[in-house]
């Protein structure tokens, strides 16, 4: 279901196409790593793709 879901997102709206500008952690007021968690997010989809075959 979550690679389902991710992959129902406009392809630029995807974590892949982040490009590490990190003007998200500078303004984000809980201050994550944006760019760090987006590529989680990618590798994760990509095992996730890969286990479902």
């Amino acid at each position: 279901m979550f690679a389902y879901n991710y992959n129902a997102l406009d392809e630029s709206q995807r974590a892949d196409k982040c490009i590490n500008c990190n003007l998200c952690s500078k303004n984000c007021p809980q201050g994550l790593d944006i760019p760090k968690l987006l590529k989680t997010v990618e590798t994760t989809v990509k095992k996730v793709e890969k286990e479902a075959g």
